[in-house]
């Protein structure tokens, strides 16, 4: 998780819209955490 925390420190510093960082930040987190029971599912 550093590439997550060094992107809130650079929203910070350059003013970014924090809320949108987040967002993105847990909807990849999601999908890695779901991506296993995707190729257990689809994948033959």
């Amino acid at each position: 998780m550093p590439p997550a925390f060094s992107t809130l420190v650079l929203a910070e510093v350059y003013d970014l819209d924090q809320r949108l960082n987040v967002t993105a930040i847990v909807t990849s987190c999601l999908g890695l955490l779901l991506l296993p029971l995707w190729l257990w599912l689809f994948g033959g």
